[in-house]
């Protein structure tokens, strides 16, 4: 058998329940060999023993073989933490991160094999994902965009966890996981890798890759509860990126879906945001952003994108 070119990391905290359900797809993946890093991020539950069981049981069977697993341990508090204990386990020229409440379809690795045997000169491969309710509804698409990335990656997400694979160098020299951001440490590192201008591939084979859930044990789609969470990472990429107006808008937009669900926090993140304009022309185009955005309105971004109403 080839040695493996591509690690999965996956960072696990206290998900006894439900990580079984995304361990039993990476085992039933069509491809062989790679390997899987196991990140037990300090759990309190028995997280670490259900890892454990499975690990044993999967090399025991046939379904194992070609499955290099390694279980180690982050006591640091933190998924970034996680990933980059992971990442220095990593021997391989590619990376894979994956989430812990998230399934693969069967043939997702084997379609980023294809993709970067086929792509010698690629950096970043990256596939859309389906986002799934509880009772597996399927609720949309998160596209993976294929030009403006910085743009998309701080509005859209298109360099979110589960959205690519990469080189494992690019993701070193980069500096790896920014563990002091906290929230959307995901968006902040694609910011910074796409500082070196990496080759990005939109993948042939994008669809019906990664089901996200929305499960009420899954973090995704929660920053409404207080979007004050997202500060610090935009701060950074406000430093990365150096649009300022930018990083105000996507504030505001925050604020405006965390009003509508019905919590004070938007208000307050609303005010933060526009006590930080000089431009009273830039106050009404961001209260315009807020109260469209309030009101249930999608896109705002992309319009004041094409209409070039942001500097």
């Amino acid at each position: 058998m080839e040695q493996p070119i591509l690690s999965i990391v996956i960072p696990v905290f206290n998900r006894s329940k439900i990580v079984g359900a995304t361990l039993a797809s990476i085992a039933q993946q069509s491809y062989r060999p790679f390997n899987l890093i196991l990140v037990d991020n300090a759990s309190t539950d028995n997280t670490r023993e259900v890892l454990a069981d499975w690990k044993n049981s999967v090399e025991k069977s046939p379904q194992g073989k070609g499955i290099n697993i390694t279980i180690t341990d982050c006591k640091k508090p933190g998924a970034a933490a996680a990933r980059n204990v992971g990442l220095q386990l990593v021997n391989t020229p590619w990376i894979m991160y994956f989430d812990s409440d998230d399934i693969m379809s069967p043939n997702h690795i084997e379609l980023a094999i294809k993709d970067i045997k086929n792509n010698p000169d690629a950096d970043i491969i990256g596939w859309n994902t389906n986002i799934v309710d509880n009772k597996d509804k399927l609720l949309r698409i998160s596209p993976f965009y294929s030009k403006n990335y910085q743009w998309h990656n701080l509005f859209n997400g298109c360099l979110s966890t589960l959205h690519y694979c990469t080189r494992t160098e690019l993701i070193r020299q980069a500096g790896g996981w920014n563990e002091d951001v906290g929230y959307w440490d995901d968006i902040e590192l694609g910011a910074r890798l796409l500082l070196y201008k990496p080759n990005i591939l939109k993948s042939q084979f994008y669809k019906d890759r990664v089901v996200i859930n929305t499960s009420e044990d899954s973090i995704t789609g929660k920053q409404s509860d207080n979007p004050e969470r997202i500060k610090p990472a935009l701060a950074s990429i406000g430093k990365i990126i150096d649009k300022h107006n930018w990083i105000l808008l996507k504030q505001v937009i925050e604020a405006a879906v965390c009003s509508r669900a019905g919590s004070s926090h938007g208000k307050e993140l609303y005010k933060k945001s526009i006590s930080q304009c000089n431009s009273k022309i830039l106050k009404f185009k961001l209260l315009l952003a807020y109260l469209y955005t309030l009101k249930g309105g999608r896109g705002i971004a992309l319009i004041y994108y094409k209409l070039r109403l942001l500097n």
